[in-house]
Order: C-alpha cells, then structure tokens, then sequence
C-alpha cells in the first residue's frame, strides 16, 4: 500500500526524488 502511494508521486511528480520525497512525508505523518 504504501508501495503504491510512493509510486503515485513519483507519476504526478515527474521527479526521481518524489518518491523519496512521498517517502519522508508518509513517516513525519507517522512520527506526528
């Protein structure tokens, strides 16, 4: 699931560093 979200952004975002980008947003909301 969270493969999926990852992948999402890397597609909207056109960007090789969006899904490491996803990727620090998805744990910051888990750290909240």
């Amino acid at each position: 699931m969270l493969g999926k979200i990852i992948e999402k952004e890397k597609i909207d975002q056109k960007d090789p560093d969006a899904g490491r980008r996803a990727l620090d947003c998805l744990i910051a909301r888990l750290v909240k």
